[in-house]
């Protein structure tokens, strides 16, 4: 089988789309429930107070006025991309293999809607993957304009930080309660949009916790399988969570945007044989613009060793 595409170069026709496909399939939309705002450009901005004003007694005609000006934070999208290459004969077997797996015969994998609908799905589940560890670290690699969360918040004095230790199934009862205490009065207030988001140390030893006798599991109804449940509140854990680290804080609390347009925006797949005779790689690159930021400081809790 020979790798065909229409063109030397498919420009997706709907790379948007695609971009947005892998961002919904990511942990950080699909777990964490963030504000996701899709309509941004380069920059962007957001209210970080969901309430303002005064109440008070009733005036005909307040001289004092009376108006609020919400608190805002500017942010800027950040321009990645993702690269890929196969050698064409690797690239045949596996899109071969895949569409064997569909029930298709072998005249249709010639096809080059299935051979680009395979591609694309893989640059989807990649850029996930990637949006995901970039979401929470942020690193050398993505840049240094835009960071990840974890990132932001040991800059951010206002941040509750926490300081933790390696988790076990005999202090996580401890160190969990040490971030409740740690909450804004407002998040006692109103708990009921909190979600405790943790590394994989504290599900396995949650896991073992509540196994333990006299210890319960507190599920709620509709118990979701991406959650376990304390007190009421979610236990998620997060691709990319570094060991033993953790953050409570309302998921609205968390900005997800993405830009929407089409002038950055772009999905390539090149046959480079079409171009040299040499060279019988098949390359894929996707562009997008992407950024995660939060609102109110001291509404988040950051447990870290």
């Amino acid at each position: 089988m020979a790798i065909i595409v229409p063109t030397t170069t498919f420009s997706g026709y709907d790379s948007t789309e695609i971009i947005e496909d892998a961002v919904s399939m990511t942990s950080v939309i699909n777990k964490l429930k963030p504000r996701y705002i899709t309509s941004a450009k380069c920059d962007y901005r957001f209210p970080t107070q969901p309430y303002g004003g005064t109440l008070e007694a009733y005036e005909c005609c307040n001289d004092t006025g009376g108006n609020s000006t919400f608190p805002v934070k500017d942010g800027t999208l950040c321009n990645y991309q993702f690269k890929l290459s196969f050698c064409s004969t690797d690239l045949d077997c596996t899109i071969f293999e895949q569409l064997k797996a569909q029930g298709l015969n072998k005249e249709a994998a010639n096809n080059p809607s299935y051979i680009e609908a395979i591609l694309v799905n893989l640059i989807r589940k990649n850029v996930a993957r990637g949006i995901d560890n970039m979401a929470m670290n942020g690193g050398a690699a993505y840049g240094t304009t835009c960071l990840g969360l974890l990132q932001q918040w040991d800059a951010d004095p206002d941040v509750h930080t926490v300081t933790g230790t390696t988790i076990t199934s005999a202090n996580i009862k401890t160190e969990i309660d040490k971030i409740f205490a740690a909450r804004d009065p407002d998040l006692i207030l109103e708990p009921q949009n909190l979600t405790l988001v943790v590394s994989t140390e504290f599900i396995t030893a949650f896991e073992a916790f509540i196994t333990q006798p006299g210890q319960y599991y507190n599920p709620l109804p509709g118990d979701n399988i991406n959650y376990k449940w304390i007190n009421g509140t979610p236990l998620v854990a997060m691709p990319g969570m570094p060991a033993n680290t953790a953050f409570l804080t309302p998921m609205d609390n968390i900005i997800v945007v993405t830009d929407s347009t089409d002038d950055f925006n772009n999905v390539a797949i090149t046959n480079m044989a079409d171009s040299n005779a040499f060279c019988d790689e098949v390359r894929m690159r996707a562009k997008f613009r992407f950024d995660i930021n939060y609102g109110i400081s001291r509404y988040i809790v950051y447990y870290k060793p």
